[in-house]
């Protein structure tokens, strides 16, 4: 496989995974605004969370303080 071609696979795949990174939080999110009891709200949204972690998805809040400037 050429360089170029490896490189652009690499970024649809990282671009996917921030796609379902973010999908998980806003599930997580809706679930949270949802339900009326707030305490159970905040264990929910963890499970987005939790996906997140799991999966090694690619939440931009987690990896933006790795930004080399």
């Amino acid at each position: 496989m050429s360089e170029r071609l490896m490189k652009t696979m690499r970024i649809l795949r990282d671009f996917g995974r921030a796609f379902l990174a973010g999908v998980a939080i806003s599930i997580g999110g809706s679930v949270y605004l949802s339900v009326e009891n707030r305490v159970a709200g905040a264990l929910l949204f963890t499970v987005g969370l939790f996906m997140v972690v799991v999966n090694g998805l690619l939440l931009y809040t987690g990896k933006v303080g790795y930004l080399v400037l």
